[in-house]
């Protein structure tokens, strides 16, 4: 027995002091909203807070009608202003709309986007205007920023710095970012 009281507390001291391995984490709203909403030649989205630095990985959103044909994208913006786009983060792949899946949460693969911790970032998806709609979910929550910006879906080129958005205060869009902390601890926040 003695022979182990030794080994034991520097076990314990070495797994003290090893670094806790990166978990990944999310940010955004990972509930399934009740309301449908459309995003064909129309950047939306909704505004939400970071915990801390790190990289972004993928976003996800819940589609529960999609087109027949056409992409889709999905973006990180800086949070500019109250209501405010401003600069583009990055841009995920496309999706073409042969693999969304119907209700259910769709990923959209981002290459290692850098994002600040305690800081307010966009994330917005934008689809094709073809036969049928892309139908993200969402909630009606006041005091949430949201926003719809009018353009032409480009594939991947979105806007940057964004402009011509129209804010509104009302919708939280079922969109979250899987990340890993900066330092490997846990990061995020799901609303």
């Amino acid at each position: 027995m003695k022979k182990y009281a030794l080994i034991i507390p520097i076990l314990l001291m070495v797994l003290f002091l090893l670094p806790s391995p990166s978990k990944a984490a999310t940010f955004g709203y990972t509930s399934i909203g009740a309301e449908s909403d459309y995003f064909e030649n129309s950047i939306t989205g909704t505004a939400f807070p970071t915990t801390e630095a790190g990289t972004v990985t993928k976003l996800s959103m819940y589609l529960n009608y999609t087109s027949v044909a056409g992409k889709t994208t999905a973006a990180i913006y800086e949070h500019a202003g109250t209501a405010d786009a401003g600069a583009l983060v990055k841009a995920s792949a496309e999706i073409a709309a042969a693999n969304v899946v119907e209700n259910n949460w769709n990923d959209y693969t981002v290459d290692n986007a850098s994002v600040l911790g305690s800081t307010t970032y966009w994330l917005v998806a934008w689809g094709e205007s073809v036969t049928g709609f892309f139908r993200p979910k969402g909630d009606v929550i006041g005091g949430t920023d949201d926003l719809h910006n009018d353009t032409t879906y480009l594939g991947t080129n979105f806007p940057d710095p964004m402009t011509g958005e129209a804010a509104y205060a009302e919708v939280k869009y079922s969109i979250y970012a899987t990340y890993t902390a900066s330092g490997g601890a846990a990061a995020g926040r799901r609303n």
